[in-house]
């Protein structure tokens, strides 16, 4: 159940505490709780942090309660305001209805009814964050920002990033892509040559889309197309055949290159905007999808001519030569190796230490049959990466005392490629684990910083929100952090802590029981009924017990 944080205002001292009390006892609502004393201290709390339901007198001076809740939702509309009044007043129960109050009682109803009101706030509270409320919220908003999520999601895919068909054929419908995930696809690669001078990045932009928009009404007529901006300059297309039984269909794989040319010479002539073109020559699985982007991407940058307004088709492996052939291949397998290394650097930033593992001992098992300078490529290229974590870390000092890093770019240095290979995993082991034990250690600081001040500041203010300040958190992610680092709560901590300095107090000094209230942040009577529900003994009682 989710912690809520309830603010209890009233000019009265005695009922604030005295409802304090009553909720700290209904343990049932995971209360966090805050009070205050005026409209004034009230809205001093709401300017610090969050605050979910507020239970306040409507009759105070300086502020109303409904002015108060006027201001509360200027500055958190979704907290549930109940007014506690000692007057059943139809114009106050009017207006505070009006306003949206979550309840209005009286001082003289029962407990009972008081936290059966807090609680319909509560449910109301946890209804409105629903699951299915965000889902239908984020929906509404991924629709708005369809064409931005469709492009990042197909750039990955283009870049390498692993799907299954299940998972396809789920993000083009959530994504409203209107692509088999199972048929065949055919890729266009293109660049915008050159821009004229005058042209703004928004310019630009609005260009990108407007050849993008050209090609849908030339090829969306008798293909399913999805279109994707990538950057400023390049962009690529997705088609398949509008009909399956066209799929193996030369005269539609035909259709869709002389309409290349069609679309190149529209995009000149209308928006004065110079494209080349790079495309596959037939439809291939979507497993390929990386590589064939790699290689038509490597072929509009290697070019023909003066490479300009270019149109290139992937080399044909029925047609093309052992060398052209050989070359296709070591691209194909360098870009596949890139793209290992690129997951290799996420996994190790995020400290993903067992798919880290597996990922890197299946890119060094690919030796047998490399060549020597593929073999470079891949241990030079782990190398650097690992060195940009470790310096990103500023952990080459502490590393280096761990393992020698006078090998890290000496292949040679090393007796055989599965030891070159260890040398490098075991690089990438100790800074996981060097990382992993600052972790801890800050973590532990955390703690004992908070306990120092809890201990030093015992009648001060303990709240979340001022512990949260000195530990320089979140306060919500303070108090989980804290029960998964100590398990219990920070609020439990605190109350140990108050109760333990109130035994020594009274079993060590002859402080007054007031006195003895007022060093641990209690009035006497809140005391009191504290020490007795920890304790079942009044304060007296225990002094009598222990000092016999």
């Amino acid at each position: 159940m989710m912690l809520h944080r309830m603010l209890i205002v009233d000019d009265e001292p005695y009922i604030v505490n005295s409802l304090r009390m009553l909720f700290e006892e209904a343990e049932q609502l995971k209360l966090d709780l805050y009070t205050a004393t005026s409209a004034a201290e009230a809205l001093d709390w709401l300017g610090k942090t969050r605050i979910d339901i507020v239970l306040s007198d409507i009759r105070m001076p300086g502020m109303s309660g409904l002015e108060l809740q006027e201001r509360i939702r200027e500055q958190w509309p979704s907290c549930k305001v109940i007014f506690l009044s000692g007057h059943n007043e139809f114009g106050y129960v009017q207006a505070a209805i009006q306003n949206g109050s979550a309840g209005y009682l009286l001082k003289t109803d029962d407990e009972e009814d008081i936290i059966r009101t807090v609680e319909k706030a509560v449910r109301e509270l946890a209804s409105e964050r629903s699951m299915n409320s965000f889902i239908d919220q984020a929906k509404e908003q991924m629709r708005k920002a369809l064409p931005v999520l469709q492009r990042d999601f197909l750039a990955a895919m283009a870049e390498g990033e692993p799907t299954s068909e299940a998972i396809r054929a789920r993000r083009f419908g959530e994504l409203e892509l209107k692509l088999s995930a199972s048929r065949p696809v055919m890729l266009v690669v293109g660049r915008v040559d050159r821009w004229g001078e005058n042209y703004s990045s928004v310019d630009k932009e609005l260009l990108l889309y407007a050849v993008q928009n050209i090609a849908v009404e030339v090829l969306s007529h008798s293909a399913a197309m999805a279109t994707a901006v990538i950057d400023r300059t390049r962009f690529m297309w997705l088609l398949q055949p509008d009909r399956e039984d066209r799929a193996e269909d030369a005269t539609w794989v035909r259709f869709v290159q002389e309409s290349l040319d069609f679309i190149q010479d529209r995009c000149k002539t209308l928006l004065h905007v110079p494209l080349s073109l790079g495309a596959t020559v037939q439809p291939f699985e979507w497993e390929e999808l990386s590589a064939k982007h790699a290689h038509l991407s490597r072929l509009l940058i290697r070019g023909l001519g003066e490479g300009d307004e270019m149109l290139l088709y992937e080399i044909n492996g029925n047609a093309e030569d052992e060398g052209d052939a050989a070359d296709s291949r070591r691209e194909t397998t360098a870009h596949q190796r890139q793209v290992k290394l690129n997951q290799l650097r996420t996994l190790l930033e995020s400290g993903q230490s067992v798919p880290f593992a597996e990922l890197f001992d299946s890119l060094f098992a690919e030796a047998p049959g490399l060549q020597y300078e593929e073999l470079q490529e891949i241990y030079y290229s782990a190398a650097t990466m690992i060195l940009s974590q470790i310096n990103r870390w500023s952990a080459y000092e502490r590393i280096a005392g761990r393992l020698p890093l006078n090998r890290l770019f000496a292949l040679d240095a090393h007796a055989s490629w599965p030891e070159a290979g260890r040398y490098l995993r075991g690089l990438a082991d100790a800074l996981t684990v060097l990382l992993a034990e600052d972790s801890s250690e800050r973590s532990n600081e955390v703690v004992e910083k908070l306990h120092r001040y809890i201990h030093d500041h015992i009648a001060g203010d303990l709240s979340l929100v001022r512990l949260a300040d000195e530990a320089e958190l979140n306060s919500s992610y303070l108090c989980r952090l804290y029960k998964q680092l100590t398990g219990i709560g920070l609020s439990d901590y605190i109350t140990d802590a108050k109760l333990a300095l109130a035994k020594q107090l009274l079993g060590e000094t002859t402080l007054k029981v007031s006195e003895v209230a007022v060093r641990i942040g209690f009035d006497s009577g809140y005391f009191s009924r504290f020490f007795k529900k920890s304790t079942t003994m009044t304060p007296q009682k225990y002094r009598e017990n222990v000092t016999k």
